[in-house]
């Protein structure tokens, strides 16, 4: 996980009982501020912390869209972070 952390402080963010999420100098963050790149997905760490990790199977509709390809979410193995992105791009293309 990668930590998201504040500008002002450089600290990360943590979760509170409000739903919300606060860095040590005071900023606040909810759920709809966090705008991350389309294979990321925003996760809570053991700590309470804030982070993101890379989500396999965005990753790999993400990969395959560079390729020209429209993949739909339901198209994708359950086993995304194995697969091969060309070869399972070639194959949902019919090469």
């Amino acid at each position: 996980m990668t930590p998201i952390t504040c500008a002002l402080c450089i600290e990360p963010y943590y979760a509170v009982p409000a739903g919300e999420f606060t860095c040590p100098c005071g900023q606040v963050l909810t759920g709809a501020d966090i705008e991350l790149e389309t294979a990321q997905v925003w996760v809570v760490g053991p700590s309470g912390a804030l982070g993101y990790v890379l989500d396999p199977k965005a990753r790999l509709i993400a990969d395959a869209a560079q390729y020209g390809l429209v993949v739909r979410l339901e198209d994708v193995p359950e086993d995304a972070a194995a697969v091969d992105v060309e070869a399972w791009v070639e194959a949902a293309a019919g090469r």
